[in-house]
């Protein structure tokens, strides 16, 4: 069975829960699991079997303990409080009453004549536990159909319970799961994502880096107002969307099932501008950037020089996927072959990725060493190592951070301070240390925090709600470097290097970083890098 782990975003669905992603080893086992045998459920009793399996599935793999009434009571407080009912004062006591005389029992009983298999993860099945499904079956009888509620008490219970556990456990839906596929290698289309949902306006909701749509200067937040295909023949733009997604291609029958895909022209319009702007797309295969550098050239290819005379490379890491590492070996290639003689690796506003992507990057830059260890509450350690083949290592490395540098950021950043290959620079990073599990549940998705990151040095780089400033989280920069930057500031820098990551090779719109001086923090890792190529020059010439 197909399993993954994520460090930020979830990848793939899969019947059980996930551990690491792609090819590369698997951290954990998912849990175990046995057939339940029910009859064919009602609502109700849906409710009250799903909410149980989210409970000891939660329970087993938690990274920390938790308790079935706390998780509970939890979930059916929220469903008691979006129904605007009254919760119950003895709540916790019905609770804890049902739970404690539910026994589960042997795995090995057989099941009862006449009633149906249902997958999961359980050591025994829910018919030993019928005082708690009876007092969660009797909470979901006592609100109504959910025709009248006006919500799902299965989300709204779900939601409440795992955004309990931490901030990043929670429910799925599959409109996430959708974009969640939007890091797979290779795509095709026109790199444009817009809702599925039809409404009065159709907005562009993202630009794939590298597409067509990204080459041709189109937005996330731009309108489309028309939309016509290659013969100009125009259609409801409505009526288009998985077209606009790339789930379709534009395709005249009569050309036969080999041709091409028809390119689609479309008129847009962008906010607090009175005309309209118009492109046309060419259905394309491509594989979403990842690695960029300080501008695009003419082509759209990028260009990581920030010093050409000292020879000093600027790098930027985006969403890590599985993909990253080879993208990134092949610039650094390129580089070296170029003459590189110092790198500046900016993980500045990276929100991590791929669990093997990252452990991938950071391997790409050490020689012999513990990369970093996932840390379970019921499992054995996994340790992430890197080996020393055939790598050229030989100069200098400033990797930026700051408090958007995010789970395989931090991750990477820890590794290669740890192991002195690199000097840090910037604000402390975010502290989204955690290994994810991810599991189907009836009509909706979950996630749960199964493990934690440890650095090299042994310690955490996750940060719990009740940690504090005070404790090890997260990725410092170097002593000396922190370079603090206000709130404002690093919001204007954030948005001014989209834009330098957006625009278009072909164009020759000026952006606020064409001028290298505004970014005071990366101006610091080039005066840094500067001076230690001058002391190793100067001990070469002893």
């Amino acid at each position: 069975m197909r399993v993954r782990a994520i460090l930020f975003v979830p990848l793939l669905f899969a019947l059980v829960a996930a551990s690491a992603p792609g090819p590369g080893p698997t951290p954990a086992p998912p849990p175990s699991t046995t057939h339940i045998y029910r009859a064919a459920p009602d609502d109700n009793e849906t409710f009250a079997l799903l909410l149980l399996e989210a409970v000891h599935w939660v329970e087993e793999i938690y990274v920390r303990p938790v308790s079935q009434v706390e998780l509970l009571e939890s979930a059916l407080t929220a469903v008691y409080e979006s129904a605007r009912r009254v919760t119950p004062r003895d709540l916790h006591q019905r609770i804890e009453r049902a739970v404690k005389k539910s026994t589960p029992a042997d795995s090995s009983d057989t099941p009862p004549p006449g009633l149906m298999p249902v997958l999961a993860p359980r050591r025994a099945h829910f018919g030993d536990e019928k005082p708690l499904l009876d007092a969660i079956r009797a909470v979901r009888t006592e609100l109504g159909p959910a025709e009248s509620l006006g919500f799902d008490p299965l989300v709204v219970g779900l939601q409440a319970m795992l955004h309990s556990l931490d901030p990043y456990s929670g429910v799925l839906t599959s409109k996430e799961d959708r974009r969640a596929a939007g890091f797979a290698p290779l795509r095709e289309g026109y790199g444009l994502e817009v809702p599925d949902e039809e409404g009065d306006r159709v907005c562009i909701r993202d630009v794939l880096l590298g597409s067509p749509a990204q080459k041709a200067g189109i937005k996330a937040g731009d309108e489309i107002v028309g939309l016509c295909d290659s013969d100009g023949r125009e259609r409801k733009v409505k009526e288009s969307l998985n077209l606009l997604n790339g789930r379709v291609s534009l395709r005249k029958p009569q050309l036969g099932a080999s041709a091409l895909p028809e390119p689609i022209s479309i008129t847009y319009r962008r906010p607090g501008e009175k005309v309209d702007r118009r492109a046309t797309l060419e259905w394309q295969r491509f594989r979403p950037e990842t690695v960029f550098g300080t501008k695009r050239r003419d082509d759209n290819s990028w260009s990581y020089w920030i010093d050409g005379a000292n020879k000093i490379a600027h790098v930027r890491i985006g969403n890590v996927v599985e993909s990253t590492p080879d993208d990134l070996s092949d610039i650094l290639g390129g580089l070296r072959r170029d003459g590189m003689r110092g790198l500046i690796l900016d993980l500045r506003g990276c929100p991590g990725g791929a669990l093997d992507g990252s452990r991938r990057t950071a391997e790409l830059f050490l020689g012999d060493g513990t990369i970093a260890t996932v840390e379970y509450r019921n499992l054995p350690q996994d340790v992430f190592r890197s080996t020393s083949d055939e790598k050229d290592n030989a100069y200098p490395i400033v990797v930026l951070i700051n408090e958007d540098s995010t789970g395989g950021a931090e991750m990477i950043a820890a590794a290669l301070q740890d192991h002195h290959r690199a000097l840090l620079i910037g604000q402390r990073t975010h502290g989204k240390g955690n290994v994810q599990k991810l599991r189907n549940l009836g009509p909706v998705g979950l996630k749960v925090t199964s493990g934690v990151l440890l650095r090299p040095n042994g310690k955490p780089l996750h940060r719990f709600p009740d940690s504090k400033d005070s404790d090890p989280w997260g990725v410092q920069p170097d002593p000396g470097h922190e370079f603090r930057l206000s709130a404002e500031a690093r919001i204007a820098l954030r948005t001014w290097w989209e834009q330098q990551t957006l625009r278009p090779g072909s164009s020759s719109r000026r952006l606020p970083l064409d001028d290298p001086l505004l970014d005071v923090q990366r101006n610091a890792a080039v005066e840094t890098l500067t001076e230690m190529l001058q002391r190793n020059d100067r001990a070469q010439s002893k």
